[in-house]
C-alpha cells in the first residue's frame, strides 16, 4: 500500500503517521497539567475551541524518557474518529509518499495491544507506522500506558535491520 506519511523521530526511534490522521504540527503551547493522570499525560490545552489532551509519545510507548519540553518542542496534532490529541516529543523529519509493508511486530509489544500498523523503508532506515486509533485510545484511569513497547525487543529488531514482509503481504 502506498500512503502519504509524516516521518518523525521520538526517543531515537523512527516513526511515521499517515497524514490523514494529522491535523497539523506546531510547537508546544501553554499546557494545563492534569493531576493524577497517567504517566504519559502532559496535560490539556485549547486547540481551535476544543480542549485537547497532550501526550508524551515516548512515555506512551514506554520508550526512554524524552528530553524536557521547551517552547521549541514539536507537537503533532492528530485526529482519529472523534478523538483529538497532541503528541509531544518527536522531531519532524518530513512528509512524503512511501510504501507501507506489513510485518510481524508482535514481539515488540509488552501487552499485546499493537500501536503499530506496519513498517516503511526510507533512506535506508526502518520507520514504524503508528496506528492512530490505538494510540489515541487513552485510558486515563491507568497509571501507566497500556501500549508500552518492549524496549529490548525493539532495539534488537531495529539493530537486526528487520526487513519488511514481501510485497504480496503489503497492508
Amino acid at each position: 500500500m502506498q500512503a502519504m506519511l509524516l516521518f518523525f523521530r521520538c526517543a531515537g526511534i523512527n516513526f511515521a503517521l499517515e497524514v490523514t490522521a494529522v491535523e497539523r504540527a506546531s510547537f508546544l503551547v501553554a499546557v494545563q497539567p492534569l493531576p493524577e493522570a497517567s504517566d504519559y499525560v502532559v496535560g490539556v490545552t485549547a486547540l481551535g475551541g476544543e480542549t485537547v489532551l497532550l501526550a508524551d509519545l515516548a512515555l506512551r510507548l514506554g520508550l526512554p524518557d524524552a528530553p524536557r519540553y521547551t517552547l521549541h518542542t514539536p507537537v503533532i496534532w492528530c485526529r482519529c474518529a472523534e478523538r483529538v490529541a497532541g503528541l509531544v516529543g518527536g522531531g519532524i523529519d518530513g512528509v512524503e509518499a512511501a510504501a507501507v509493508h506489513s510485518a510481524d511486530l508482535s514481539a515488540l509489544l509488552h501487552g499485546g495491544r499493537a500501536p503499530l500498523r506496519g513498517v516503511v523503508r526510507r533512506s535506508g532506515s526502518v520507520w514504524l507506522l503508528l496506528d492512530p486509533e490505538r494510540l489515541l485510545a487513552f485510558d486515563l484511569a491507568q497509571p501507566v500506558s497500556e501500549l508500552r513497547l518492549d524496549k529490548a525487543a525493539l532495539r534488537q529488531w531495529l539493530l537486526a535491520g528487520e526487513e519488511p514482509a514481501e510485497a504480496d503481504a503489503d497492508a
